[in-house]
């Protein structure tokens, strides 16, 4: 299949290019199976004047977006308007995969799909529900996705999901079929997490029992818990390092409370590395920790993070919501959180740091579990095949041979 994917995601550095994991190694992994794929993603308009490029990857192209209140989605999807026309015509594709901002833009071309003007078949992708929901902002951007999603069931051929539990709560909230509905989550580079070197010795963590965080500090992930835990520890647990690596909008807050509670030398904030850099940070590490609150948002989810510690070979403290039991299920080499609390994280970091001898034995049994059902491979292959059967079921194709017919 000849496959256009469009996001309105903004591509700033290599520094923050985590969220562009799935747009560098899934065309990667679709690729491998024989398919064709262009992704197109927002970038400053500056940057793309000065010929900025944060990726070498092929497959990436990007239209100009203003990162500004209002201008973010106006200045990507006008351009996006404009543009996909050509962007149809000379690339071809069987079939477009659009998320939940760009539907209004990407709608009239659907339209014309259903009316059989137009060949290629529309697929709605959603990676996550609005987050951090506050305000007249956060009424806002629930109010659009629902309205893209009523579209998006009326307009586009299929619509893909990031876990089980999204397929649920989306076909319930917006009466859909949940068969009609495709599953594809976070996957991993096995290889590349399960080889990386460690860094331990040269980032000063070689006699420290180390518990890390990476990826996005905003206010709603329990990080705040995680911080306050450390003041729970006894002197026996003094050689603990909680690390939290990257940056965002609870950067502030969280080294505060590490003033106020005095922990500054068992708690250290790092600023975000590029992303072919954490595989290194993951490793030089002991456990990981996830501890999303059981909030609708968190729940649907499916953490990269959770993949990338458990493909190291890391243990994992864990809350117990769906996004993580879905994964892990009762397996051990997971701690589960009753409740989101300093306590509660406490007892988890001495859980495994009595079991220091046995941290190695514990990853590995994660390894099993990524190895088994989330590489990218394995991912590429579900999307492609949800992808396959749109495409040959759409009228436009029924008298031509498509992708999956010979």
């Amino acid at each position: 299949m000849k496959i256009l994917w469009i996001s309105q995601m903004l591509v700033s550095d290599g520094r923050s290019s985590i969220g562009l994991t799935m747009y560098l190694e899934m065309p990667k992994w679709l690729a491998r199976g024989g398919h064709k794929i262009l992704a197109f993603l927002g970038m400053q308009p500056t940057r793309l004047l000065r010929r900025f490029r944060p990726t070498s990857e092929r497959s990436l192209r990007y239209l100009p977006m203003v990162n500004r209140p209002f201008l973010t989605t106006l200045s990507f999807q006008m351009c996006l308007a404009l543009a996909l026309p050509m962007i149809l015509l000379r690339f071809a594709p069987d079939v477009v995969i659009v998320d939940y901002f760009s539907v209004l833009t990407v709608g009239p071309l659907a339209l014309l799909h259903k009316l059989g003007i137009l060949r290629c078949a529309f697929v709605l992708d959603v990676r996550t529900l609005p987050v951090d929901t506050k305000g007249w902002h956060g009424w806002i951007s629930e109010r659009r996705f629902d309205l893209s999603l009523l579209l998006g069931k009326r307009l586009m051929d299929g619509m893909t999901v990031i876990t089980p539990r999204m397929q649920e709560t989306i076909a319930k909230r917006y009466a859909i079929s949940p068969s009609e509905i495709g599953v594809w989550e976070s996957g991993v580079d096995v290889e590349k997490f399960g080889e990386a070197r460690s860094r331990r010795e040269e980032l000063g963590w070689t006699d420290k029992f180390v518990v890390m965080y990476h990826g996005t500090l905003s206010p709603n992930r329990g990080l705040q818990a995680a911080v306050a835990a450390l003041a729970q520890l006894e002197q026996a647990y003094s050689d603990t390092r909680l690390v939290l690596l990257g940056a965002g909008e609870a950067t502030g807050e969280l080294q505060a409370l590490i003033v106020q509670l005095g922990v500054g030398d068992m708690v250290k904030i790092l600023p975000p590395v590029p992303y072919a850099e954490v595989a290194a940070y993951v490793a030089s590490a002991d456990v990981g920790i996830v501890p999303l609150p059981d909030i609708e948002w968190w729940s649907t989810s499916s953490p990269l993070k959770l993949m990338e510690y458990l493909a190291a070979g890391k243990p994992v403290i864990v809350s117990r919501i769906a996004a993580h039991t879905g994964v892990i299920g009762d397996n051990r080499c997971a701690y589960y959180l009753p409740v989101v609390s300093p306590e509660a994280i406490a007892d988890g970091i001495r859980h495994f740091h009595a079991r220091r001898n046995e941290l190695a034995y514990l990853g590995g049994l994660g390894q099993e579990i990524v190895k088994n059902g989330y590489s990218w491979a394995i991912q590429a292959q579900r999307l492609a095949n949800y992808l396959s059967n749109i495409v040959s079921n759409s009228p436009a194709y029924a008298d031509k041979p498509g992708p999956n017919k010979e």
